[in-house]
């Protein structure tokens, strides 16, 4: 038995107990389930068995969207499906309204196309199920060529201009547009869209920018190039002067030119002459600067020309007159004179050139032949007559006429005036004081040799002659105290005068060191001033010196301290001056005794023993004539005496004392105490250790002060703990604590000693065990509001006390604790307690770190309000204190990980950007900022003309370009308002067909046709 289980119940079986029976009433779209059912004799049970039909709707290519035009290599797409029955099979595209098509092998319901260089349609292919395949409504994505690219020519220099040609390159079959992009006002374009046109109105000193610009067909952008036009402003200010106009020949004159104004700024200089100051002009070789250096031999006119770029001029004209050069400048004759001669006149001739008839006369004289001159001061007549001189001199004359002076001035030939020198007597020497006998040679004293001027040599002594000739003859000086004078007198060998020299010689006094001194003796340290009393100091060195030593080399070494000897005993120092003079030393010495201050020192024989004890003391102090005295510290004493015999003394106690014994030793020079200690011990002791009550028992560690009351003993043995004993010497009263670290109980024993007897005392303490502990958190580290778990581990504790380094505390077993405090690392601290009170601490530093979390930062870029076409914003990461990982959010419901993402956004609005920023412990910061894009959200763009048989494509249909529309209409109108055509496709928002000039496959006429577009775009509003 067939039955329904599931679908529509209106069905029906031709016969229901038919195996193959057949089944009416199906609706296409829907699934059923039917059940066989067999069922056999009782009471076995029927077997059954379900089959599900499904009726599939009739496959549906639905209808594509992505319609538009784009420009030809620089296009990038989408072509989306809708409204399909059944599963995208295969894509097809065609070149050819699918006369032919190219199979795309996806399933997806949308398609990419990028860089289409020819108009290509699109369209899907679908299958329902077992049903036939449908083919989808066709996208067309229409390509149009770019536009030309734009030249706008070279660059132009021009010169102070007002118009100028332009030359871009031809936009064919584009259109073309010049502007000005520099700003400047008044210029016009004979026409603008002309790629040569004319452009008027330009200023000299303007540089201008045009900007040639080629538009193609929508969305094709258009091209653009500029061209720089600099127009020069007017060369200026070109002129050239000279001081004179009239100079003399083979002289240099300077024409000076002024600085140029206009042109680029820089400018270049030729300079030309001629000799009529007309035609032909003749350049000047290597003359470039702005002023011209030339040496005259001729009349002559000048000019300049400057160049500044592009533009060039002319300056006035300057003629220069040039005088003949002065000549026939003779003066006679040379002369030999002696010194103080006065010389004979020197004649000058006639001369000739410069004016012809005046001239002006001066004269140089030289005395280092000629190397240098000076002018002969108030002689300016034709001859000149010299006046006496001392030195051979060279004479010239100079002359000058009107513009021949200075440098073109006549310097005449020279004349030589000889001056024969008198004699000269000079000598040299090489010492002139002495010790007797001083004896004076050639090696001392020479003369210099005059051989041009000097005939004869002569030396004298106090007045008489002791030799002849250039070497000096020798003289002695044999007593000290004397000077004697030594002459040179030298005749002339030229019968000019005679000359001398005198110098005087002495030999030095004899010397004898002496000095005084303040004191010879006294007591340590002793200061004595020494006075030299040598006569005559000047000119000698010294030498002082204590027992051998050099102290001082000044003449008076004034105030010497002396120390006394540190061993006790009287000290004598040796006292010595040295004095040298040139001509020997002699020596003075002295002594000072130095007394020192007493030393008290003696020895005991012994310094310690039982009562009574009788003790020797042997007196061991240094030095003599001291008196010494003993104090026994028991009210007795010795009285003073210089003698060093021994002293014996019994000492009597029934405690252990400690006796002071003093030795005092006195002289003149001051007083010395020293003292020894005696250790005296009775021959008893009483034992006392005493522990206050409250110290019998404690926690480890247990510190305990153990009070020594024990009277008699000087040394005392503690045994605190087995391997642990103190020794103490003390006669005093002690409070010696000592800490138990261990737990268990303790027999503390002291035994007390004085050398003489002992004796001991013994105490018990009690020392109670403390519980152990260890404690670990489940994380030690993280960020601020971080939760740790910790746990203990202990043993005896039965109470505890955590306190977590941030101010609380928990008396918990296994607390969990929130650290909210600010970032840093935390002390953990835990205290148990056992049954008996004892506590355990266990302190754990820096145990918890919190960490700041990343300061989250971000900038935008291009800004964070931009304007269509732009939509597209770069995210730049600034964050500080580390972070690790990003999480951004858009606003449009996109996200991003990276750490500088860049999103491009589908349409115009305000978006809130969410920055988050995590550190390696999870720590989160977040910062928000909004971006916006403002703009019109498309637009349409409609040509005014077109030509359905033109050659290019672009022109062959009446296409409207825009982007950004949601729906659309487009309706083409012959004059009586007839429909001619129309269409409302749009792909991703932009026009995908155009009218081709027909109606219903006829071509209409040339002539004016109406258009009416309604649009809405993707915002909403209306176009």
């Amino acid at each position: 038995l067939w039955t329904l289980l599931s679908g529509q119940t209106s069905v029906s079986f031709a016969n229901a107990t038919q195996f193959n029976t057949a089944v009416s009433g199906l609706v296409a779209g829907q699934t059923y389930i039917f059940r066989w059912t067999i069922s056999g004799l009782a009471p076995c049970p029927p077997s059954y068995d379900d089959v599900v039909v499904t009726i599939n709707l009739p496959s549906n290519g639905g209808t594509t969207a992505g319609s538009t035009s784009v420009c030809a290599g620089n296009s990038n797409g989408q072509i989306t499906l809708s409204g399909q029955t059944g599963s995208v099979v295969r894509w097809e595209s065609s070149t050819d309204n699918f006369a032919t098509a190219t199979i795309i092998n996806t399933t997806q319901a949308n398609i990419n196309y990028t860089n289409l260089t020819t108009t290509t349609q699109y369209r899907a292919v679908v299958k329902n199920g077992s049903c036939g395949e449908a083919i989808s409504t066709v996208a067309t994505v229409t390509v149009n060529q770019g536009a030309v690219g734009a030249v706008a020519g070279p660059d132009q220099d021009l010169c102070n201009v007002t118009s100028t040609i332009l030359a871009g390159n031809d936009p064919l079959t584009n259109t073309g547009l010049w502007i000005l992009t520099s700003g400047q006002t008044g210029v016009t374009f004979a026409n603008a869209s002309q790629y040569n046109t004319a452009v008027n109105g330009l200023v000299g000193g303007q540089t201008y920018t045009f900007l040639w610009t080629i538009s193609g067909v929508a969305p094709c952008p258009a091209t653009s190039d500029d061209v720089v036009v600099n127009n020069l402003s007017a060369l200026q200010n070109n002129t050239i002067n000279t001081a004179a106009n009239t100079t003399c020949t083979g002289q240099s004159i300077t024409l000076t030119g002024s600085l140029p104004t206009g042109g680029s700024g820089t400018y270049t200089y030729i300079w030309q002459t001629s000799p009529t100051g007309a035609a032909p002009w003749t350049t000047i070789a290597g003359q470039t600067a702005r002023d011209l250096n030339v040496i005259v031999s001729a009349n002559l006119s000048y000019q300049r020309i400057v160049s500044s770029g592009v533009c060039s001029t002319t300056s006035n004209i300057v003629t220069i007159i040039a005088l003949p050069a002065i000549a026939n400048n003779a003066i006679a004759a040379d002369q030999i004179i002696c010194l103080t001669t006065t010389p004979s006149t020197i004649t000058g001739s006639q001369p000739t050139g410069g004016d012809g008839a005046n001239y002006a006369y001066s004269w140089e004289q030289s005395t280092d032949n000629g190397t240098t001159w000076s002018v002969v001061a108030g002689i300016n007549t034709r001859n000149y007559s010299p006046p006496a001189i001392t030195q051979t001199t060279l004479y010239r004359r100079l002359v000058a006429s009107s513009v021949c002076s200075g440098s073109s001035q006549s310097i005449s030939s020279v004349v030589k005036i000889t001056v024969n020198l008198n004699a000269r007597a000079e000598f040299t020497y090489t010492n002139d004081l002495g010790c007797n006998p001083f004896l004076i040679d050639d090696n001392n004293i020479k003369a210099i040799p005059y051989p041009a001027q000097n005939a004869t040599y002569t030396w004298y002594a106090n007045g008489v002659i002791i030799g002849t000739g250039i070497t000096f003859p020798g003289y002695t000086i044999a007593t000290s105290n004397t000077s004697v004078t030594i002459r040179l007198v030298t005749t002339s060998s030229l019968g000019c005068l005679s000359n001398e020299m005198s110098h005087t010689f002495t030999t030095r006094s004899n010397v004898t060191a002496s000095y005084t001194q303040s004191t010879t003796q006294g007591c340590g340290p002793l200061a004595v001033t020494f006075t030299n009393t040598t006569a005559s100091t000047a000119g000698f060195t010294f030498e002082w010196r204590i027992d051998n030593t050099l102290v001082s080399t000044t003449a008076d070494p004034g105030t010497l301290t002396f120390q006394a000897d540190p061993a006790g005993e009287d000290k004598i120092y040796n006292i010595s001056l040295k004095v040298t003079t040139p001509c020997g030393s002699t020596t003075s010495t002295s002594t000072v005794t130095v007394r020192p201050k007493p030393v008290a020192a003696f020895l005991p024989s012994t310094t310690i023993g039982c009562s009574p004890l009788a003790i020797v003391f042997k007196n061991t102090a240094p030095g003599t004539n001291t008196f010494y005295s003993y104090d026994f510290d028991d009210g007795t004493t010795s009285p003073p005496t210089t003698s060093k015999a021994d002293i014996s003394h019994t000492f009597i106690t029934d405690v252990v004392r400690d006796f002071t014994v003093k030795m005092t030793a006195t002289n003149e020079c001051g007083t010395d105490v020293r003292s020894i200690i005696i250790r005296v011990s009775p021959n008893t002791i009483i034992p006392a250790l005493i522990v206050s009550g409250n110290q019998l028992r404690g926690c480890a560690p247990f510190t305990v002060d153990f009070i020594n009351n024990t009277k008699g003993a000087s040394r005392f043995t503690y045994t605190f703990e087995p391997g642990v004993v103190v020794v103490a010497n003390t006669v005093q009263t002690e409070v010696r604590p000592y800490t138990f670290t261990k737990a268990g109980t303790y027999t503390v024993n002291m035994v007390a000693d004085n050398g003489c007897s002992t004796a001991s005392a013994q105490v018990t303490i009690v020392v109670d065990p403390k519980p152990t502990i260890s404690f670990k958190g489940d994380i030690t580290s993280g960020c601020k509001g971080l939760v740790v778990k910790f746990t203990k581990t202990s043993t005896d504790a039965v109470s505890y006390l955590w306190d977590f380094g941030d101010g609380t505390t928990s008396n918990a077993t296994d607390p969990t604790h929130t650290y909210t405090g600010p970032a840093g690392q935390y002390n953990v601290t835990l205290t148990a307690f056992n049954s008996l009170g004892c506590p355990t601490v266990l302190r754990l530093p820096s145990y918890i770190t919190i960490v700041d979390p990343p300061k989250a930062a971000f900038a935008i870029s291009p800004a964070a309000v931009t304007s269509i076409p732009n939509y597209t914003f770069k995210f730049t990461d600034e964050s500080t204190n580390e972070p690790q990982t990003y999480k951004w959010s858009f606003g449009d419901g996109d996200i991003s990980t990276q750490r500088d993402p860049i999103h491009t956004y589908r349409d115009t609005g305000t978006y809130l950007v969410t920055m988050r920023t995590f550190n390696e412990f999870g720590c989160v910061d977040s910062l928000q900022k909004y971006v916006q894009i403002v703009g019109v959200p498309g637009y349409v763009y409609v040509p005014n003309s077109f030509i359905p048989g033109g050659t290019s494509s672009e022109l062959q249909t009446f296409t409207a370009l825009g982007s950004g529309m949601k729906s659309w209409k487009m309706q083409v109108f012959n004059k009586w308002g007839q429909v001619l055509w129309e269409t409302t496709k749009l792909n991703d928002g932009k026009p995908v067909e155009g009218w081709d000039g027909n109606y219903k496959g006829i071509p209409q006429p040339q002539g004016i046709y109406f258009w009416k577009i309604d649009v809405v775009l993707v915002n909403g509003t209306e176009w």
